[in-house]
């Protein structure tokens, strides 16, 4: 892991294509803001926690294991599966469980 002065976690670190350790905010978009209202409720800003659920899931899905996202309502849960579903050409069927 980098040797940095900061307190750093193993987890805000992937290691690379080059076997080189980076930050995971390395590998966030920058945010492009639009001026147009009518996307309310299409916008989706990727994070730190969205890239690395996304790149797990890949790492799941190819070696045939199963995935389970639980969090509020509104993280992004359905968001995450749809795009990734959309991604791989499958067929999802979800199945919502609400409970107290």
């Amino acid at each position: 892991m980098p040797d940095d002065d900061r307190d750093i976690c193993v987890f805000d670190y992937y290691v690379d294509e080059s076997g080189e350790w980076d930050p995971w905010i390395s590998r966030v978009p920058e945010a492009v803001y639009a001026d147009n209202q009518n996307m309310l409720g299409e916008v989706f800003v990727d994070t730190v926690d969205t890239i690395r659920t996304r790149i797990l899931m890949d790492f799941a899905s190819a070696s045939g294991q199963n995935v389970l996202l639980v969090g509020p309502p509104g993280s992004g849960k359905t968001t995450l599966i749809d795009e990734f579903m959309d991604f791989q050409g499958m067929h999802m069927t979800l199945l919502g469980f609400n409970y107290c």
